[in-house]
Protein backbone atom coordinates (compact mmCIF):
# COMPACT_ATOMS: atom_id res chain seq x y z
CA UNK A 1 0.00 0.00 0.00
CA UNK A 2 1.25 3.43 -0.86
CA UNK A 3 1.62 6.14 1.78
CA UNK A 4 -0.69 8.53 -0.10
CA UNK A 5 -3.43 5.87 -0.01
CA UNK A 6 -2.94 5.48 3.73
CA UNK A 7 -3.26 9.22 4.25
CA UNK A 8 -6.49 9.37 2.21
CA UNK A 9 -7.92 6.42 4.15
CA UNK A 10 -7.01 7.97 7.48
CA UNK A 11 -8.48 11.30 6.43
CA UNK A 12 -11.73 9.64 5.36
CA UNK A 13 -11.98 7.66 8.60
CA UNK A 14 -11.09 10.70 10.70
CA UNK A 15 -13.70 12.80 8.89
CA UNK A 16 -16.36 10.16 9.58
CA UNK A 17 -15.49 10.18 13.30
CA UNK A 18 -15.54 13.98 13.40
CA UNK A 19 -18.86 14.26 11.56
CA UNK A 20 -20.40 11.72 13.94
CA UNK A 21 -19.27 13.71 16.98
CA UNK A 22 -20.44 17.05 15.60
CA UNK A 23 -23.78 15.61 14.51
CA UNK A 24 -24.41 13.87 17.82
CA UNK A 25 -23.51 16.98 19.83
CA UNK A 26 -25.65 19.13 17.54
CA UNK A 27 -28.69 16.89 17.86
CA UNK A 28 -28.39 16.58 21.63
CA UNK A 29 -27.87 20.34 21.99
CA UNK A 30 -30.89 21.03 19.79
CA UNK A 31 -33.15 18.56 21.58
CA UNK A 32 -32.26 19.63 25.12
CA UNK A 33 -32.26 23.11 26.51
CA UNK A 34 -29.12 23.29 28.63
CA UNK A 35 -29.34 24.29 32.25
CA UNK A 36 -26.60 25.48 34.54
CA UNK A 37 -26.47 22.98 37.36
CA UNK A 38 -24.11 22.41 40.20
CA UNK A 39 -21.42 19.94 39.22
CA UNK A 40 -21.53 18.08 42.51
CA UNK A 41 -22.80 14.68 41.46
CA UNK A 42 -20.47 11.93 40.39
CA UNK A 43 -22.34 11.63 37.09
CA UNK A 44 -21.51 15.20 36.09
CA UNK A 45 -17.89 14.88 37.22
CA UNK A 46 -17.31 11.53 35.53
CA UNK A 47 -16.80 12.93 31.97
CA UNK A 48 -14.18 15.39 33.27
CA UNK A 49 -12.37 12.61 35.12
CA UNK A 50 -12.58 10.29 32.13
CA UNK A 51 -11.27 12.97 29.74
CA UNK A 52 -8.40 13.77 32.09
CA UNK A 53 -7.42 10.10 32.04
CA UNK A 54 -8.14 9.14 28.41
CA UNK A 55 -6.46 12.10 26.70
CA UNK A 56 -3.06 11.74 28.39
CA UNK A 57 -3.27 7.97 27.94
CA UNK A 58 -3.96 8.43 24.21
CA UNK A 59 -0.96 10.72 23.82
CA UNK A 60 1.29 8.42 25.82
CA UNK A 61 0.16 5.28 23.97
CA UNK A 62 0.46 6.93 20.56
CA UNK A 63 3.97 8.24 21.30
CA UNK A 64 5.01 4.79 22.54
CA UNK A 65 3.65 3.18 19.36
CA UNK A 66 5.36 5.77 17.15
CA UNK A 67 8.68 5.04 18.88
CA UNK A 68 8.21 1.37 17.98
CA UNK A 69 6.98 2.10 14.44
CA UNK A 70 10.03 4.19 13.60
CA UNK A 71 12.20 1.11 14.17
CA UNK A 72 10.30 -0.87 11.51
CA UNK A 73 11.98 -0.92 8.09
CA UNK A 74 9.15 -2.37 6.00
CA UNK A 75 6.81 0.40 4.79
CA UNK A 76 3.76 -1.90 4.70
CA UNK A 77 4.29 -2.88 8.35
CA UNK A 78 4.80 0.77 9.28
CA UNK A 79 1.53 1.73 7.62
CA UNK A 80 -0.40 -1.05 9.35
CA UNK A 81 1.03 -0.20 12.76
CA UNK A 82 0.46 3.53 12.24
CA UNK A 83 -3.16 3.00 11.29
CA UNK A 84 -3.71 0.93 14.44
CA UNK A 85 -2.02 3.56 16.62
CA UNK A 86 -4.14 6.34 15.09
CA UNK A 87 -7.35 4.39 15.60
CA UNK A 88 -6.58 3.76 19.26
CA UNK A 89 -5.69 7.42 19.84
CA UNK A 90 -8.86 8.58 18.08
CA UNK A 91 -10.97 6.04 19.97
CA UNK A 92 -9.74 7.46 23.27
CA UNK A 93 -10.49 11.00 22.13
CA UNK A 94 -13.89 10.05 20.79
CA UNK A 95 -14.77 7.98 23.84
CA UNK A 96 -14.23 10.97 26.10
CA UNK A 97 -16.29 13.16 23.77
CA UNK A 98 -19.19 10.74 23.45
CA UNK A 99 -19.30 10.20 27.21
CA UNK A 100 -19.51 13.95 27.76
CA UNK A 101 -22.32 14.22 25.19
CA UNK A 102 -24.30 11.33 26.71
CA UNK A 103 -23.98 12.70 30.23
CA UNK A 104 -24.95 16.15 28.94
CA UNK A 105 -28.01 14.49 27.39
CA UNK A 106 -28.90 12.93 30.73
CA UNK A 107 -28.19 15.89 33.02
CA UNK A 108 -28.59 18.97 30.76
CA UNK A 109 -25.51 20.43 32.45
CA UNK A 110 -24.06 23.25 30.33
CA UNK A 111 -20.53 22.54 31.56
CA UNK A 112 -20.69 19.14 29.90
CA UNK A 113 -21.86 20.71 26.66
CA UNK A 114 -18.81 22.99 26.76
CA UNK A 115 -16.55 20.06 27.59
CA UNK A 116 -17.96 18.09 24.66
CA UNK A 117 -17.49 21.05 22.31
CA UNK A 118 -13.90 21.48 23.53
CA UNK A 119 -13.21 17.78 22.99
CA UNK A 120 -14.64 17.93 19.46
CA UNK A 121 -12.35 20.85 18.64
CA UNK A 122 -9.43 19.01 20.23
CA UNK A 123 -10.22 15.98 18.08
CA UNK A 124 -10.47 18.13 14.94
CA UNK A 125 -6.97 19.50 15.55
CA UNK A 126 -5.56 16.00 15.02
CA UNK A 127 -6.52 15.76 11.35
CA UNK A 128 -4.04 13.39 9.65
CA UNK A 129 -2.49 15.64 7.01
CA UNK A 130 0.55 14.76 4.91
CA UNK A 131 3.03 16.64 7.08
CA UNK A 132 1.82 14.97 10.27
CA UNK A 133 1.96 11.45 8.85
CA UNK A 134 5.40 11.92 7.29
CA UNK A 135 6.69 13.46 10.52
CA UNK A 136 5.22 10.71 12.71
CA UNK A 137 6.57 7.92 10.51
CA UNK A 138 9.86 9.75 9.99
CA UNK A 139 9.87 9.11 6.25
CA UNK A 140 10.66 11.45 3.41
CA UNK A 141 8.02 12.28 0.81
CA UNK A 142 8.04 9.73 -1.95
Amino acid sequence: MEIKTLIRQLQFLFSAFLIAQVTFLGIVSFVHEPQTLKANSLLTQFPFITASILLPFAYWFFRKQIDNIVQINDLHEKITAYRAACLIKWACFEGATLLAIVVFFLTKNTQLQYLAAFLVVHFALHFPNNVRVYRDLQISEL
